[in-house]
């Protein structure tokens, strides 16, 4: 295991597919470690992990990159990978309006999306078996929510 100077694991998830280390650079300078500590001398707190969901204060942050600090990206690691399979299809220019909701026994599931076809400028509705949401960090939380919204409005 790869440690910094502060004690921080240098490179987490390595075992998985996107990885997240720190970069080099970070702790291989005096500089790094003082400027958090210089924060934390004017009274900023320093956080041991952003991960745990205690992030107000100051910490070196990570970077989706690899241990030798080459860019790990889901394009590379999983697109890549997986483009020639048969049971997946890539719509570039389809934004993703909303998600398909219904109850189950499992609790309430996405079984499908409708998105805009910015191409024909139609709004179509599509369904699977399996639904995999990749929007970005704020908006897939976005489409959770509106989705859910809208579904718990609708009439039964």
């Amino acid at each position: 295991m790869n440690v910094t100077g502060q004690g921080n694991i240098a490179s987490l998830y390595s075992d998985s597919p996107v990885q997240v280390a720190y970069p080099n650079y970070v702790y291989a300078y005096p500089g790094g470690e003082v400027f958090i500590e210089s924060l934390a001398a004017i009274g900023v707190p320093i956080v041991r992990d952003l991960n745990n969901g205690t992030n107000v204060g100051a910490k070196q942050e990570m970077l989706t990159i690899d241990s030798q600090s080459q860019r790990s990206s889901s394009y590379d690691n999983y697109y890549m990978q997986a483009k020639g399979r048969s049971n997946l299809k890539v719509l570039p220019f389809s934004p993703v309006q909303r998600l398909v909701l219904e109850e189950s026994s499992e609790g309430v599931v996405v079984t499908g999306v409708v998105y805009m076809d910015y191409a024909s400028g139609q709004t179509l509705n599509a369904t699977a078996k399996e639904v995999i949401l990749s929007a970005g960090s704020f908006q897939t939380p976005q489409l959770l929510m509106l989705s859910i919204r809208n579904w718990a409005h609708e009439d039964p």
